[in-house]
C-alpha cells in the first residue's frame, strides 16, 4: 500500500465569494508541489444555483481550463478534476480536453468524474437531470475508444459517431478515471471501469445535497472498499483500485506535509487550513505516524471485508419473485445489504410499498413493482425493467409459492392447476426470462429456488404441493447441469418450519409447534426456524462462496430432515415411536 496526499484548492463559499481568495492559482499550486503534495484538485460548479450558493455553496472556476494552466505552472503534481461532471458535456469533448491536458502535462491528468446532483446547473446546461447516469455511462465508454487514436464508431442512446479518429492520444494509457460518490452505481463504475473511487465523507446533510448515500462510520467505508475491490477482481480486473478519501484537519501541525504547506499557502492567502485527501491502493492499515491521528484510526479499519471480498456481490443485480413479505423480505433486505441491487415483484401491494420505503431510506437501489408473478406477462416486465435499470443480471430467487391442506381425494383439477402455476410453473417462467440474461454477461450468475422439506418426505394433505415442490428440485438438477459449463448454477433451499405471514393462515393441529416442548419435541435444535435462516442461505448461494456448488439443495430445517421420523419425547428422548405413556392417555 502507498499513501500520497492531494491538495484541494479551497474554494470560498457564499455567493460573493471569490475563486481566488486562496491566493493567484499558480502560487498555490507551486506551493503544493515544494511542499511534496502529490497533486492538486479542482472541483467543478459552471453555474451554480444562488440557494445552494446561500446555504454554503462555492463559485469555481472551470476545472480542465484551470488544469491546464497548472499544467505549465508545475513539473511533477498530477492534476485531478474533482469532479468533472460528466453529463455536463459530450463525452468526446470531455475526451478531447482530457487527452489535450495529458499531452501537455507530460502525462500528469487523473480525470475525476462524478454524476452531478444540482438540478438547476443541470436546467441551465439543458441537460436532462434524470439521464445523468446514462449520459455517465455513455461517456465511460466514449473515453477510451476516443483515447485510443484509432477510427472506431460508437452507437449510444443519446451519442453517435462513425468512423471517426482522434488526436492527440494521450500520454497515459489510459488517463486514470477516478469515479467519485457514495451510490451502488458510482461503486459499480469504479470497480468495472475506472482505475479509482472517490467515497464522499460527510453527514446525512451532505449526503442531502449531494444526492448521494451517507458514508458515516469507518466501518461503513471498510466494507464498500472491499465491496468494490471484489467487484473490480471478480470483473477480471487486476490492476490495483486507487481510493481517495477526503478528511478536514483542523490542525494541520501534525503531518510535516501539512506543516510546509500551511506555512506556504498563508503566505498566498488561504489561511493555514488544508484539506488533505489520502490515496491508498488497499484497504488495509498504515504506520504512517505522520497521519493525522483521526485518518490513522479511520485507515486500521481497512483490514476488514474478508466475506465482502470473498462473496463479491456488492454491485450485482438480484430478481427475486414474491420478495417483499415472509421469507421473501428477509431474502431481499439481506442481499440489499450486501451490495446487490434488488428487482422485486410481489403480488402484495401493501407489503411491495413498505419495502420499496425501507430500501429507499436505507439508501438501496432497488426496484419493487405490484404484481402477480405467476402471470408471464409479469414477469416479463419485471425482468424488462431491470434491465433498462442496469443493464444486467447476476441472480434470480424465486421464492413465490403457496398451498391449502387437503387430503388428494378432496382437490379437483382447478385446485391442482392453482398449486403447480403457484409452486413449479412460474419457476420455469422466471428461468427462461433469466437465463439469456445471465448468459449474456459472460460472468456466470446464481439460480436459487425455494422449495419446502415436503419435497423430500411424504406430506398427507399437501400431495400435489409437495409434488410441484419435488418437480421443481429435479428441474434445478437438470438445469445446473445443462449451465454448468457457462458458469450459472442453480440451486435450492428448502426449510421447514418457518412461521410467517403466509403459514399462520395453515391450520396446525393443536398448536404444538408453538409450544415450547412441543417444538424440542419435532425439531432437533429446539427452536422453530427463521426468516434469517433462510435468507442467510440464499445469500451464500448468490455469493462467490458458493462457487463450486450447483445442482443441490440446502436444508435450513433444524435438523428434522436428518431425523427422519425420531422425535425428541420429554423424560424418554429420542424414538422413533410414540412412548406408550403418550398412547394411554398419561400424559
Amino acid at each position: 500500500m502507498s499513501l500520497r496526499f492531494i491538495f484541494h484548492y479551497p474554494e470560498t463559499a457564499g455567493a460573493d465569494g471569490d475563486v481566488l481568495d486562496a491566493g493567484p492559482l499558480h502560487e498555490v499550486a507551486s506551493t503544493t508541489e515544494r511542499a511534496g503534495f502529490h497533486g492538486i484538485s479542482l472541483s467543478e460548479h459552471p453555474i451554480p444555483g444562488s440557494r445552494w450558493l446561500a446555504g454554503g455553496g462555492h463559485q469555481t472556476l472551470d476545472s480542465l481550463v484551470a488544469l491546464g494552466y497548472l499544467a505549465a505552472a508545475t513539473e511533477r503534481l498530477r492534476l485531478l478534476t474533482y469532479l468533472a461532471v460528466a453529463p455536463y458535456r459530450n463525452p468526446f469533448i470531455l475526451a478531447k480536453a482530457a487527452a489535450t491536458i495529458d499531452k501537455l502535462s507530460g502525462g500528469r491528468l487523473i480525470l475525476g468524474l462524478g454524476a452531478g446532483y444540482q438540478k438547476s446547473e443541470f436546467h441551465a446546461l439543458g441537460v436532462d437531470f434524470d439521464e445523468r447516469n446514462a449520459l455517465f455511462d455513455e461517456a465511460l465508454e466514449v473515453l477510451p475508444l476516443h483515447w485510443s487514436g484509432e477510427p472506431f464508431s460508437y452507437h449510444g442512446r443519446h451519442f453517435d459517431a462513425r468512423e471517426v479518429v482522434a488526436r492527440p492520444r494521450p500520454i497515459q494509457d489510459p488517463i486514470p478515471i477516478w469515479i467519485g460518490g457514495n451510490s451502488a452505481a458510482s461503486r459499480r463504475r469504479a470497480a468495472t471501469r475506472a482505475q479509482g473511487w472517490m467515497p464522499m465523507s460527510g453527514g446525512a446533510e451532505l449526503s442531502t445535497t449531494t444526492r448521494t448515500p451517507a458514508l458515516g462510520t469507518r466501518t461503513q467505508l471498510a466494507q464498500q472498499i472491499a465491496e468494490v475491490r471484489a467487484r473490480s477482481e471478480s470483473a477480471g480486473r487486476t490492476a490495483d483500485l486507487d481510493v481517495l478519501y477526503s478528511y478536514h484537519d483542523q490542525t494541520p501541525h501534525r503531518s510535516r506535509a501539512g506543516r510546509s504547506a500551511s506555512r506556504g499557502l498563508r503566505r498566498t492567502g488561504a489561511g493555514g487550513r488544508h484539506l488533505g485527501r489520502g490515496i491508498w491502493s488497499h484497504p488495509r492499515a498504515s504506520r504512517d505516524h505522520g497521519l493525522p491521528r483521526g485518518l490513522r484510526r479511520e485507515l486500521s479499519a481497512m483490514s476488514a471485508g474478508w466475506f465482502e471480498q470473498r462473496a463479491a456481490l456488492s454491485g450485482t443485480v438480484a430478481v427475486i419473485t414474491g420478495g417483499a413479505g415472509g421469507l421473501g423480505r428477509a431474502i431481499v433486505t439481506d442481499l440489499a445489504a450486501n451490495g446487490v441491487r434488488p428487482a422485486v415483484v410481489d403480488i402484495d401491494a401493501e407489503a411491495a410499498a413498505n419495502l420499496r420505503a425501507t430500501l429507499a431510506a436505507d439508501g438501496h437501489d432497488a426496484l419493487i413493482q405490484h404484481g402477480d408473478a405467476r402471470d408471464p406477462e409479469v414477469l416479463t416486465a419485471l425482468f424488462d425493467a431491470a434491465d433498462q435499470r442496469w443493464g444486467r443480471l447476476d441472480t434470480v430467487v424465486n421464492v413465490v409459492g403457496g398451498t391449502f391442506r387437503a387430503s388428494f381425494t378432496d382437490t379437483r383439477p382447478k385446485g391442482w392447476d392453482a398449486l403447480l402455476r403457484t409452486n413449479f410453473t412460474h419457476v420455469l417462467h422466471a428461468c427462461s426470462l433469466a437465463v439469456p440474461r445471465i448468459r449474456a454477461g459472460g460472468r456466470g450468475g446464481s439460480i436459487v429456488n425455494i422449495t419446502t422439506i415436503e419435497a423430500h418426505r411424504a406430506a398427507p394433505g399437501f400431495a400435489v404441493y409437495s409434488a410441484a415442490k419435488a418437480a421443481v428440485e429435479q428441474f434445478a438438477r437438470t438445469l445446473a447441469v445443462e449451465l454448468a459449463p457457462e458458469g450459472i448454477r442453480v440451486n435450492n433451499v428448502a426449510p421447514d418450519y418457518v412461521p410467517t405471514p403466509n403459514l399462520s393462515r395453515l391450520p396446525h393441529g393443536d398448536g404444538a409447534m408453538t409450544d415450547p416442548t412441543g417444538v424440542r419435541v419435532a425439531i432437533p435444535l429446539g427452536r422453530p426456524g427463521e426468516v434469517g435462516d433462510v435468507s442467510g442461505c440464499v445469500v451464500f448461494l448468490a455469493s462467490a462462496l458458493s462457487a463450486y456448488l450447483t445442482g443441490t439443495t440446502l436444508h435450513p430445517d433444524g435438523g428434522t430432515g436428518a431425523s427422519a421420523g425420531w422425535f425428541n419425547w420429554p423424560d424418554t428422548g429420542w424414538a422413533n415411536y410414540a412412548p406408550m405413556r403418550y398412547l394411554s392417555g398419561d400424559q
